[in-house]
């Protein structure tokens, strides 16, 4: 509902699944999808690999040129 009245949703990261074992088990992108579904928004990823995370690390961290950082990930398939 509140989605729907204006709010923004933010989500850490995209991925759908994540493997446990033999079984795939959802992870934030699949309550993010449901919420979307729902909702009929769109949420802003802020987390890796966002361009908005990458910026923020950047200026804090006084990178002048962030084409010259690496950002490393734990998926191959999202970061």
């Amino acid at each position: 509902a509140y989605v729907q009245r204006g709010a923004v949703l933010i989500g850490t990261n995209p991925d759908a699944a994540n493997r446990v074992g033999d079984l795939l088990m959802p992870e934030n992108g699949a309550q993010l999808a449901a919420l979307e579904a729902a909702s009929g928004g769109k949420a802003i990823i802020a987390g890796k690999p966002s361009l908005l995370l990458v910026d923020l690390v950047a200026q804090r961290c006084g990178i002048q040129d962030p084409t010259r950082a690496i950002m490393v990930g734990d998926r191959l398939d999202t970061d």
